[in-house]
């Protein structure tokens, strides 16, 4: 075999492996995106609770529910996703880095 041929063969399966381990690491992070998902959901309703003594509203959009309800449940459950993210993107990024 020359010594061309063994390069470029190598040059594949290191592009092989580099791909699988992204494609490992985006799964990773999304899987933890989708578990922060339920975290603020879950977050947001509490904490909805403890501030004003009622239920969160289940649909925001629903007539029942005032502008100010409505707009108030958006901006904290919108605040503790954003804050969500970055934790687990800054954890993750962490970790994929020293597991390199």
């Amino acid at each position: 075999m020359k010594l061309s041929n063994l390069a470029s063969k190598n040059k594949r399966i290191i592009k092989n492996k580099i791909g699988a381990e992204a494609s490992y690491k985006n799964l990773m992070v999304t899987g933890v995106t989708a578990l922060g998902g339920l975290a603020v959901r879950k977050g947001a309703a509490f904490i909805w609770k403890k501030a004003t003594n009622r239920e969160a509203p289940k649909n925001p959009a629903d007539h029942g529910v005032s502008w100010k309800e409505a707009l108030m449940y958006a901006f904290l459950s919108a605040l503790l996703a954003s804050l969500v993210r970055v934790v687990i993107m800054r954890n993750m990024s962490i970790a994929i880095d020293e597991d390199a």
